[in-house]
């Protein structure tokens, strides 16, 4: 199973962009609500709770690359900002996603889900990165790294909390998220090009959330094969174009790209989820995941679930229904949980039908 195997679109809203980007040129669905202006130099979109989005906002322009953009969801104004700051979600989409009004588990679109997570006191940052067509490994977790300086330096301007941050990610996304949050004291993979403090300081967070990812490239090939999914040989084909191997080994490569390499007792708490029925990644890799920070005396919540395919799809409408509310409502508890928020009684959660 090759890299982009574990991208595929197997349900197009999990591998969603932040659903706000080019919003203008596509037809928004009605909860998106109108355009509007605000004071901060792009266009501002509402949804429902007085939240705010502010799309395609350059965090960053990479040599020789376009420049990247995240897009913004900020809390209403009416609720009060908590002394430091609202603390921060940075969601980090799949490698096949981009900027479609795509619909989450048959209900309204992931921006919704975004959304509400901003209305319950958070500043939600949904992060693009470059994708494995345009450059490899390390170019996509540095420009999540970017992302969280850009965080850091923003602080102030967007009433964040920048020592409470948490990063959200779904199959690549979900790769990436976990990478970032046990990578923060590695040099390696962080670009010199975007500095803010020393190295390190900058891009640590206080925990991370990861549906479907992948976290050891060298224990893959086999637990694919132990689970009956294709065959994934990480020296070769798409992987070797993710991880910019040379015509030899790959194992400093892959090494590198997995977040088990870094994990030890520093690293910050994290709930991994996956279905049982995962036949893109094995499930097995987010057990290990698990299982390598129960080793190093992390907290590591895991959730395997049952007849549950990538991007949490089930044998059925409402299997797939059921899924996908149990994972988001377990994710918004357990980022109230780690970041220390106390959500009002009268906060939002995702509705599923």
């Amino acid at each position: 199973m090759s890299y982009s195997g574990f991208v595929v679109a197997v349900l197009s809203l999990l591998m969603a962009g932040s659903g706000l980007a080019q919003v203008a040129g596509e037809a928004p669905e009605a909860s998106l609500g109108s355009m509007m202006t605000k004071d901060y130099g792009w266009a501002s979109i509402s949804f429902p709770e007085g939240v705010r989005g502010l799309p395609g906002v350059v965090y960053w322009t990479p040599a020789g690359y376009p420049p990247q953009t995240l897009d913004l969801y900020l809390p209403p104004v009416t609720m009060t900002k908590p002394t430091t700051g609202f603390p921060v979600v940075m969601f980090i989409h799949g490698e096949r996603s981009q900027r479609r009004n795509v619909r989450f588990g048959g209900a309204t679109g992931f921006a919704e889900v975004l959304s509400s997570l901003a209305a319950r006191g958070y500043v939600v940052v949904a992060i693009n990165y470059r994708s494995v067509a345009e450059a490899s490994f390390p170019a996509q977790i540095q420009d999540i790294k970017a992302g969280l300086r850009w965080l850091q330096a923003n602080a102030a301007r967007f009433d964040m909390d920048s020592r409470r941050v948490l990063t959200w990610g779904v199959s690549a996304g979900g790769h990436l998220a976990a990478l970032a949050a046990v990578s923060c004291r590695s040099g390696y993979l962080e670009s010199g090009q975007y500095s803010v403090g020393p190295v390190g300081m900058g891009n640590c967070v206080r925990g991370a959330v990861a549906w479907d990812g992948i976290f050891d490239f060298a224990t893959l090939a086999a637990q694919a094969e132990a689970s009956g999914l294709r065959s994934h040989d990480s020296g070769r084909g798409d992987d070797r174009q993710f991880l910019g191997c040379p015509a030899g080994s790959c194992m400093a490569q892959i090494n590198a790209a997995s977040p088990v390499t870094y994990v030890d007792q520093y690293s910050p708490p994290m709930l991994l989820i996956a279905g049982e029925a995962d036949t893109a990644v094995p499930y097995q890799q987010t057990r290990q995941m698990g299982d390598c920070l129960h080793s190093a005396g992390v907290s590591g919540e895991v959730h395997l679930l049952p007849g549950i395919d990538h991007g949490l799809i089930g044998d059925s409408a409402e299997a797939t229904r059921k899924a996908g509310a149990y994972a988001v409502e377990r994710t918004f508890g357990f980022i109230d949980e780690t970041l220390g928020l106390t959500v009002p009684a009268t906060a939002p959660t995702f509705a599923h039908p």
